[in-house]
């Protein structure tokens, strides 16, 4: 009898612990399969179904991060890797693959993922850059730090933007051209990564040209046309500041932007000429806010290197 008394004593213990170990188990198997970036809005969690149309589907790079949730290194990355996307913003696209979801591991054996974390950058092919052929992949594989990342990542931003002088840009005016044309005169030398990747947005839809203001002559370069009086004044007036000029041949007239020089309100004012393929105010964009989790709650933080 007193066998079976602790016999039937001990059953409630064992069922006790069956139950947490099995839910143990569960919450180990949830955690596995738990996507690191799942709430962060400026890193793209994608799937084996989502990858070739949000990196391959574009003109624009993509830097990659393939992971396990489990790995510490991933986890002790992830805080970088958030800066970087939120810096990046607006530049080019940032992604997540989380290679220990089943549906998944296919997609990461196929991008040679060998150990976690590995960062790739997805570039469109330059002979094919408006082709949307398969992107290119180069392996990052400098410090897992904030500034080599970000800069290692700008760095393969495709460059549609043509350098004018002063006698090219007077040409652009008199010859016109199958598009609208939007020319950054700039106090600056070099091309802005956020130019950059606005002429990304509108490939194929408005030209991108960049004139550095030191190297224009006295005499403005533009033609005395009535709908070019906006921009010749504005170049006769204001060379020690940047400014951005919308073009359209097709009606002879040229504008000047003045408003804030976010990615949003300068789509806005090149919407009168043409809607772009990606970006703000395309469908695609629409798409990419799908698969970034919360809406954002902050704008992008970019530095003053990331002006026009």
């Amino acid at each position: 009898m007193a066998q079976d008394a602790n016999t039937a004593s001990s059953t409630p213990g064992r069922i006790a612990n069956m139950k947490i170990g099995l839910l143990a188990a569960a919450l180990g198997g949830l955690a596995a399969a738990q996507n690191l970036y799942d709430r962060n809005p400026h890193v793209m969690e994608l799937t084996a179904k989502t990858f070739k149309r949000a990196v391959h589907g574009t003109n624009h790079t993509t830097l990659v991060e393939f992971y396990a949730p489990w790995c510490g290194y991933c986890q002790k990355l992830k805080p970088t890797m958030e800066r970087a996307a939120r810096a990046l913003d607006g530049l080019m696209q940032v992604a997540a693959v989380n290679c220990d979801v089943d549906a998944n591991k296919q997609l990461c054996v196929k991008h040679d993922v060998r150990g976690y974390p590995t960062l790739a950058v997805f570039q469109p092919a330059p002979a094919k850059a408006g082709a949307r052929a398969r992107h290119v992949r180069e392996l990052y594989q400098g410090q897992q730090k904030l500034r080599p990342l970000v800069d290692f990542s700008l760095g393969r931003i495709r460059n549609h933007v043509r350098r004018l002088d002063g006698d090219k840009l007077r040409a652009l005016f008199d010859e016109g051209g199958p598009r609208p044309a939007a020319v950054l005169v700039s106090a600056r030398e070099r091309v802005a990564p956020l130019y950059k990747s606005m002429a990304i947005d509108w490939l194929g839809a408005v030209d991108f040209a960049f004139v550095a203001a030191a190297k224009l002559p006295k005499d403005t370069p533009v033609p005395d046309r009535p709908g070019l009086a906006p921009c010749a004044e504005h170049l006769a007036e204001h060379l020690d500041r940047s400014a951005l000029l919308l073009f359209n041949p097709q009606a002879d007239e040229c504008r000047v932007y003045s408003g804030e020089l976010t990615k949003p309100a300068v789509a806005e004012f090149l919407s009168q000429a043409a809607m772009p393929r990606e970006g703000p105010l395309s469908k695609r964009e629409r798409f990419l806010e799908t698969l970034k989790g919360k809406k954002r709650t902050r704008g992008p933080d970019h530095d003053d290197r990331d002006e026009l």
